[in-house]
């Protein structure tokens, strides 16, 4: 009997050391295997978004400027009239770098040169024809109702055997005086860009798995199971973040068996509240039959007529005005939609030329209180 309970007893040990063998293996290779997709997407985190403030001659401007992929990108504008320009970085050295100005519809308009850092840029701009140089010295500047952000850029380009060649560039928002706000531009953006909110305690080594795996599910109706890597690509641009606006355009390419989504997504906050609004939020009631008068009013005194040519649209047509609109603030740009070409036309409306149907109180009316007194 002895002899029989001293043999079920070793087996029961032996048994136990296989379950705790078998338990330790999975753990094993179930860390092994995060190493290891963690290994294939890459996170870059030296590039910055800088909110500047400063002057062009004796111009005021603000610049809301992005270093991706060792490429500056971003937007400013004229702070007495709002009007918005791009940036995007053509050449550099050891010491400058070259950024062409370029209107809302891609026109050459301007080139500034100089010295860029995290912290201020210092150069000149000159004209198109290069005849005339005037300075520009910027400076950080978050103290106007301003968000920082933190700049990621997450690739997968590594992983060989992923269906998609994925590419996101975003901004983290980071610091903001109001928590709730920040926690609520967290969420709506992350949505907006990845399909899942961004958390409050970024851990980036676990969210960048996540933001790969979330876009791969949500595009997987694009694939035909072929074995083609196809591609996703995702960027942000600032337009406005000063005075308790946040105005933000999400860029998203999708190319998947021949088959390319292009969208562009825009979204506006009121950073007093944090919530987005809409021109339903800002006009008042039955304002769209004005408002596409004086867009199309505004395609005509601007001469976009090349670009209508171009598309073969010669004639305006109200029902292809899009109120989808980014923000400056000086005013508002919107966008005319051009048939069989891959770019609308953006059209900037200032405050001035709305002032008629514009609510008098809404998340943007104290951009625009000084034209609200005149008119009384």
């Amino acid at each position: 009997m002895e002899t029989q309970f001293k043999i079920l007893k070793n087996s029961s040990i032996i048994m136990e050391k296989k379950v705790a063998l078998i338990l330790f293996m999975f753990v094993y290779l179930s860390i092994a295997k995060a190493q290891n997709n963690n290994d294939k997407i890459e996170v870059i985190t030296t590039g910055f978004y800088t909110h500047f403030v400063g002057k062009l001659n004796n111009q005021a401007i603000t610049v809301d400027l992005m270093n991706h992929e060792n490429q500056y990108v971003g937007t400013y504008y004229y702070n007495a009239n709002g009007r918005p320009f791009q940036l995007k970085e053509i050449k550099s050295n050891s010491t400058k770098h070259i950024l062409e100005e370029l209107d809302t519809n891609g026109r050459l308009t301007g080139v500034f040169e100089g010295i860029i850092s995290k912290k201020s840029f210092v150069g000149v701009r000159e004209t198109e024809q290069g005849k005339r140089k005037v300075p520009v010295s910027l400076k950080e500047d978050y103290s106007k109702g301003s968000m920082q952000f933190v700049q990621y850029y997450v690739n997968n380009s590594k992983d060989s055997l992923a269906p998609f060649d994925t590419k996101v560039h975003f901004l983290y928002p980071s610091q903001f005086p109001d928590a709730k706000v920040l926690e609520i531009i967290r969420k709506d953006l992350g949505k907006g860009t990845f399909k899942i909110p961004m958390p409050n305690n970024l851990n980036i080594e676990v969210f960048k798995n996540q933001i790969i795996d979330k876009l791969h599910k949500h595009y997987s109706y694009l694939l035909d199971g072929a074995h083609e890597k196809e591609t996703i690509d995702i960027d942000m641009l600032v337009y406005l973040n000063e005075n308790n606006v946040l105005s933000i355009r999400i860029n998203e390419v999708v190319d998947a068996d021949g088959e390319e989504i292009d969208e562009q997504k825009f979204y506006n906050w009121d950073l007093k509240t944090g919530k987005i609004f809409h021109t339903d939020d800002v006009f008042i009631a039955n304002y769209k039959e004005e408002l596409q008068k004086i867009i199309l009013q505004a395609i005509v005194k601007n001469v976009y007529k090349d670009d209508l040519q171009k598309a073969e649209s010669n004639k305006l047509d109200k029902s292809m005005i899009d109120f989808d609109f980014y923000m400056t603030t000086g005013g508002m740009t919107f966008f005319y939609l051009l048939p069989d070409t891959e770019k609308d036309l953006e059209i900037y409306i200032p405050f001035a030329d709305m002032i008629g149907i514009l609510k008098t109180e809404s998340p943007i009316s104290h951009l625009f209180v000084k034209m609200l007194l005149n008119k009384k």
